[in-house]
């Protein structure tokens, strides 16, 4: 009987297992193909130093204005990755879930006057909906041999000036050909306020949003071994 291997990130969790906790920051997406259910999961990928961190994460934060000093409302992280041969001939793609929602101190309850617009390359942009619970279907990306590194584009559609300083909160979900839809994740976007700020609304998102976890995958030395990046130009 031919036993049908899950996925590439599975064949590399068998063999680098740690049980650790994995940090939002600066943290990749990693898609994950789980073909026993039919879905695609999240782990987290670290940009840095080319290593796995977790096979189980849904939320990632960003800073706008870190990528173009010149441009605030502009962010390409966090990016999407694939290790090799999962996706390989197919295509991946993603949906924003939710509208987007702005820190008050305190939590996530406010609903920004601020929509959140992604693109990348010669695809069409997708807005954020305008009322929660709306969705925006997105849109497809092909996926050649060896692993993605894509880095969207993501605009917040808010004057350049300081009157926007905040934190956001973008909800996606992330889909592959022949797979159902991730469960969602949650982009934490600081634009202009403390990195202790940042990190209060994360640990936020954390505890009330995300169903309590197991004990995290934790990757010692898996490294994306040919993932080519591709960033979108402005």
């Amino acid at each position: 009987m031919t036993m049908r291997v899950a996925s590439t990130s599975a064949a590399f969790a068998a063999t680098f297992v740690l049980a650790a906790a994995a940090n939002a920051q600066h943290a990749d997406v990693l898609l994950i193909p789980d073909f026993v259910n039919g879905v695609v999961t999240t782990g987290a990928f670290d940009d840095d130093s080319e290593m796995v961190l977790s096979m189980n994460q849904r939320v990632f934060e960003a800073e706008f204005g870190e990528a173009d000093p010149m441009n605030p409302n502009f962010a390409d992280e966090p990016g999407f990755r694939a290790l090799p041969g999962d996706f390989d001939g197919s295509s991946w793609g993603f949906n924003i879930v939710d509208t987007i929602y702005q820190w008050n101190g305190s939590d996530f309850s406010t609903v920004s006057p601020y929509s959140m617009t992604m693109n990348f390359g010669p695809s069409p942009d997708v807005t954020s909906p305008g009322m929660p619970g709306g969705l925006t279907p997105g849109f497809s990306i092909p996926v050649g041999p060896g692993g993605f590194d894509d880095h969207l584009n993501i605009f917040l559609d808010a004057p350049m000036d300081g009157t926007a300083d905040g934190i956001y909160l973008l909800t996606l979900e992330v889909f592959a050909d022949g797979l159902d839809a991730s469960d969602p994740i949650w982009f934490v976007m600081n634009r202009g306020l403390s990195e202790m700020e940042h990190e209060a609304a994360v640990d936020w998102v954390h505890d009330n949003l995300v169903p309590a976890p197991g004990a995290a995958v934790v990757f010692a030395g898996a490294g994306l071994l040919a993932a080519r990046r591709r960033r979108d130009s402005q």
